[in-house]
């Protein structure tokens, strides 16, 4: 098997590649040599007599330089060895715009690599796309850092050894490109000769969790503004609920990407064009106001502040569930993801899954009945918007669109809306159930058409089935959830009855 890089920048030359490599191991001596250079303070430094004005002169000119070109919070990151120093500096006007993709996603997005000298220094989009246009995400910005990383796989490998598991050596040898392009066409067109692509195809997304914490964060957020006692008077309990879903949905999204540095690496990139990026920075926001009034309610205070904070948690939980849909509806591309329709699902779809978690985990309480409540409307009105789907999917001619909502859908959210009192549990988790239904159609039929030149390796249309790795770090974001919020009912629910 060949080992795949997982850069996010399209193919690009074998020499590029090399001479990354070189100016990085020039970038760590420099910054080795400054730093054994700058513990050397000659004497005359500690007399010198700074003032106002000099000292403000000074770091005005710091902070230009900083505006411009060095950074010291991302050299900071570069000497802890958190991030690699992919740029030295460029001179304007003399590198070149190379047409390339990245790989961050499954989408695919064009972009224009510009390279100076054989080096890739900026990843914008590509201006000539009428797709993406010069838009995209951070990933982009990642590119770089993976594309010069040292510890990148330099040349294609293969394995000699059948045998996998621990403690088998996978006896990897290097091989010529020519060989790695001829094996990988040859499996290929193998398993597109026996009809089956989808062991090719790889997938991400880990939103139910997040939308389930929003929903929570929603009902307790209009309990507070609307004064309503049997929310109010469990303020402590959904706290928990909403901040232990949101971590386990961090959790999922961090061992997706491998590490969580990678994710505050998302914030300290900031984009304000990419929904991606005000996705990240919105939950962010969002679980700090969550843990502010938590630590208000554990201390007891409770006043002035609360209502700005229920109206602030209100207007950024339903910003990130928003920002979400529109994750996927700005992707012009990709038919069944565009619009604005998959930002009303995926808000309407956070608040039947949040108010179904409070009935599933609060039974036996006054706030059942709330929940219940607002259960059975948005459970009511995710039904008509399915419906709705599936008359414009039914009657629409739009090239490509395959199509991800179906009549069955509406069954769980009618039969549970009509008959909860019945079965308050059961019904919930059927509603929980439904709505991963409907997030997982969605966003897997987007991406099942092949764009670009996928088409050529992988068919106009694939198929696909989620593997075990995939289902596992769900699962790991569900047990995550779990021991966090029965730690939480524990030892902090148990201190002092709930506000």
């Amino acid at each position: 098997m060949i080992p795949a890089s997982r850069g996010a920048i399209g193919r690009l030359s074998k020499k590029n590649c090399m001479n990354g490599a070189q100016v990085k191991i020039n970038c760590r001596e420099t910054t080795t040599s400054t730093a054994t250079a700058t513990a050397r303070i000659p004497i005359w430094f500690h007399d010198t007599k700074i003032s106002r004005r000099t000292f403000l002169a000074g770091t005005g000119a710091l902070g230009a330089l900083t505006a411009f070109q060095l950074n010291p919070l991302m050299q900071a990151l570069v000497n802890a060895g958190v991030v690699h120093a992919a740029n030295p500096i460029p001179i304007p006007g003399s590198g070149e715009r190379v047409p390339t993709v990245c790989q961050g996603c499954t989408t695919w997005c064009m972009k224009e690599a510009y390279v100076q000298d054989g080096r890739v220094f900026h990843v914008p989009g590509n201006q000539h796309s009428k797709i993406t246009g010069k838009s995209g995400c951070v990933r982009q910005s990642m590119a770089l850092t993976e594309l010069y990383d040292p510890d990148r796989v330099r040349y294609p490998m293969k394995r000699t050894n059948p045998r996998k598991g621990r403690g088998e050596d996978p006896g990897f040898v290097r091989i010529t490109w020519e060989e790695a392009m001829d094996t990988f066409a040859e499996k290929l067109l193998d398993l597109r000769e026996h009809s089956v692509p989808e062991r090719c195809m790889t997938t991400r997304g880990r939103y139910f969790l997040a939308l389930m914490s929003t929903g929570i964060s929603l009902v307790l957020a209009y309990g507070l503004i609307m004064k309503d006692e049997a929310i109010t008077r469990h303020t402590r309990p959904l706290l928990i609920m909403a901040i232990g879903i949101l971590l386990g949905g961090f959790t999922a999204l961090a061992t997706e990407l491998g590490s969580l540095l990678n994710m505050v690496w998302i914030l300290l990139s900031p984009n304000p064009s990419s929904p991606i990026w005000w996705m990240g920075t919105l939950y962010s926001i969002e679980l700090v106001l969550l843990f502010v009034k938590l630590v208000m309610d554990l201390r007891g205070r409770h006043g002035v502040f609360d209502l700005p904070l229920a109206w602030g948690t209100l207007v950024i939980a339903a910003a990130a569930a928003i920002t979400i849909g529109a994750v996927f509806g700005t992707v012009i591309g990709r038919p069944d993801f565009h619009g604005a329709f998959l930002s009303v699902v995926t808000l309407v779809s956070a608040l039947v899954s949040g108010a179904a978690a409070i009935v599933l985990l609060r039974p036996q309480s006054t706030l059942t009945e709330a929940a219940g409540r607002i259960f059975r409307q948005a459970a009511l009105v995710f039904a008509a918007l399915i419906l709705t789907r599936v008359a414009y999917e039914a009657h629409s001619t739009v090239e490509g669109m395959l199509g991800w909502a179906n009549i069955f859908m509406l069954v769980p959210f009618l039969v549970a809306a009509m008959l909860l009192s019945l079965a308050p549990r059961l019904l919930a988790l059927v509603g929980i159930l439904g709505v991963f239904w409907v997030q997982y159609s969605f966003i897997i039929t987007g991406q099942l058409v092949s764009l670009g030149q996928m088409a050529h390796w992988y068919g106009a249309v694939q198929t696909y089935q989620p593997n075990i790795p995939e289902a596992l770090i769900l699962v790991l974001g569900i047990a995550v959830a779990a021991a966090l919020i029965k730690l939480g009912e524990q030892f902090l629910i148990a201190r002092r009855p709930a506000a």
